[in-house]
């Protein structure tokens, strides 16, 4: 059944329908007879009655209805039924089967402190309308710096030049400011740590309020961006440090006061933000009188204007409550659907393999080096690598992010989806969780990955040595070896196993890790993309107990997905070796099927032991179950022991 959202305005009942299929835009009138009975056919569409209607409901075509309403809008419930909404009043009354027309209905914002509202529906021209009835009307910057208008509404900023709209002085006093926009492109140049910052709206000289790239240059951070403001002729920064998936998104900027104990305060499709990158401060003041305001960056910022869409645009003169910011929220996301823009991306439909790495700026790779993503060195298959590591990451935050981000990346129809879950090294040692709890958050991802359907593998990283951290780190790691499955995992990729990331200062090592002791360089990044390689190998392994691998030469060694092993030593001896135990979580079952006078060895890799030996034997007829385990946190490593 579709979900209808109500937004009650003046004289029209408007029925929004999530996720709509199909134009959204204006079309010919059509009466209820010619409405086609599939739901995929209208969803998007907004039926609007017109004339004098009386009706109670939405029937068959050319039944009569009664009551006391002067417009209907018309969706359709379950592809076959009508369903209509109604306006109550008294206007009049005539028979279902008047004509329906479909075109974009106006939303309208909260009015009180409204200085401008500028819908973007001109289409042509340089006169940019203001439809808040305050006469704010804005103007186009001329020749190359005009931005461009989109066709169903809004304007293309930036598309090849630093472009503006010119805003009267009748707004300078905002305090809230709202705009639905789609960045085209947020990306920051090398060697710089500065994130680049891209201007929606700037205050020639000295103020901007924007989006901008948060960290230095790398291909994975063109899936993220964030909001700041910078406050006045000061040039102080004020970030929020929880990113967002890049896509059309309704962006709130409010300026604090401290005539009225508000602070500096950001809102991203409705919901603020959790953390800043400094402390909010009261920003009102910089929208003075002597500025003049532009949308899209404008020429006074030309080196950091806007590279993308602006859908809408409004401004108060006051602070708005979250309440309100939420229903204006909503009356713009209306507008968006209506004009073909959905406000969330579309699920992933390849039929390639998906692979999805998610962490911190250890799987970014943040501070240089090449990620271990980029390094899975023998990874089996051909498969669509994404890395969604932010840097600064905090695990709420991955959780916060991942409906609209894996969710939508992994893909039902590929025949495998994977995501390699590596969180905590912001966390750990930190005031908001014990270790306990920290280890709790780890298994609410897994969990909330299978109630929104996940279906694929999921993987847990451990965390890798970390300057001043070592004991939580460790801690957090021993609750993820211990209660990986009853979390919902599929398995463990045991980073922390190796001793050069792992082992207790193992940071300090330069080989491996950068200066700052929490992140590896190249080296270190491709020893945990070989373990992350043979976990995902393991975890999609094709052998069974009744299909296992069959061995009946002399020397066998066993591959990631060998996780089951038959063994015939009719002709002769047979040994095989195990693969390492570093970095994986998956069992090794190995059954001799022979009753012969052979020898039948199994051998652990390099040093590594089994059960306090380099090898072992199995009987005549015999098997082994064997669990590699973690050596102790300090040293790392690990061994094979035989299990029941």
């Amino acid at each position: 059944m579709n979900r209808i959202l109500l937004l009650l305005l003046p004289c029209v009942l408007l029925a929004q329908i999530p996720d709509p299929v199909g134009s959204g835009g204006a079309s010919s009138a059509v009466t209820v007879a010619a409405l086609p009975t599939a739901a995929t056919a209208v969803v998007g569409l907004i039926y609007r009655w017109t004339g004098a209607t009386s009706i109670n409901s939405c029937p068959a075509a050319g039944a009569a209805g009664s009551g006391g309403s002067a417009v209907a809008l018309c969706v359709t419930h379950d592809g076959t039924a009508w369903q209509a909404v109604i306006e109550g009043g008294t206007d009049g009354s005539v028979t279902i089967g008047s004509t329906l027309s479909a075109g974009k209905v106006q939303t309208k914002l909260p009015e009180t402190g409204l200085l401008a509202d500028y819908q973007l529906l001109e289409g042509a021209g340089t006169t940019v309308a203001d439809s808040s009835g305050n006469a704010a009307a804005g103007t186009f910057l001329a020749g190359a710096n005009a931005p461009t208008w989109l066709s169903g509404g809004g304007v293309r900023c930036g598309a090849s030049a630093v472009s503006g709209i010119s805003l009267p002085s009748s707004v300078n006093v905002w305090r809230t400011f709202m705009a639905a926009v789609y960045p085209t492109t947020v990306a920051v140049t090398a060697p710089t740590n500065q994130p680049t910052r891209q201007t929606v709206m700037y205050a020639t000289p000295s103020s901007a309020i924007g989006i901008y790239s948060p960290g230095i240059a790398h291909p994975n951070f063109a899936n993220y961006y964030g909001m700041s403001i910078v406050r006045g002729s000061n040039g102080i920064v004020f970030d929020r440090s929880d990113t967002l998936t890049v896509g059309p998104h309704i962006l709130t900027w409010q300026l604090g006061s401290a005539s009225d104990s508000t602070l500096d305060t950001m809102y991203a499709d409705g919901v603020p933000a959790s953390t800043y990158t400094s402390a909010q401060g009261t920003s009102a003041g910089l929208t003075d009188a002597g500025v003049t305001w532009q949308l899209c960056g404008g020429t006074g910022n030309a080196s950091n204007f806007f590279n993308g869409k602006i859908y809408r645009a409004a401004m108060w003169s006051g602070f708005l409550t979250a309440t309100q910011v939420a229903a204006a929220t909503e009356a713009m996301r209306l507008d968006l659907r209506q004009q073909g823009v959905g406000l969330a991306s579309a699920q992933n439909t390849s039929s390639t393999p998906q692979l999805i790495a998610v962490g911190d700026s250890i799987t970014s790779a943040g501070t240089g080096g090449t990620p271990y993503t980029s390094q899975l060195t023998g990874l089996v298959g051909t498969w669509t690598i994404t890395n969604f590591g932010v840097n600064g990451e905090h695990i709420d935050g991955m959780i916060g992010q991942a409906p609209d981000r894996e969710d939508l990346k992994w893909s039902p129809v590929a025949a495998q989806n994977v995501i390699i879950f590596l969180g905590g090294a912001n966390d750990t040692g930190g005031a908001v969780y014990t270790d306990a709890q920290l280890a709790s958050r780890v298994c609410v991802y897994a969990q909330q990955r299978r109630a929104r359907g996940y279906r694929g593998k999921l993987l847990v990283g451990t965390n890798l040595s970390k300057t001043g951290a070592e004991s939580h780190r460790e801690a957090l790691n021993t609750y993820i070896r211990r209660q990986w499955q009853g979390c919902g995992w599929d398995g463990v990729a045991d980073f922390a196993e190796d001793p050069n990331l792992g082992a207790d200062g193992a940071y300090a090592n330069t080989t491996y890790f950068n200066v700052d002791g929490l992140h590896p360089k190249t080296a270190g990044y491709a020893l945990m993309g070989a373990i992350a390689a043979r976990s995902v190998n393991a975890a999609f392994s094709s052998v069974s107990a009744t299909e296992p691998t069959l061995v009946t030469g002399t020397t066998y060694t066993i591959l990631d997905a060998d996780l089951f092993t038959r063994i015939d030593s009719t002709a002769n001896n047979v040994t095989v070796t195990l693969p390492t135990c570093i970095g994986t979580s998956f069992r090794r079952s190995i059954k001799r099927a022979d009753a012969s006078a052979n020898a039948v060895t199994v051998a652990a890799a390099g040093s590594e032991l089994i059960d306090g030996s380099a090898s072992i034997t199995i009987a005549a007829r015999g098997s082994v179950l064997l669990a590699p385990i973690a050596d102790v946190p300090a040293t790392a490593g690990c061994h094979w022991e035989a299990v029941p």
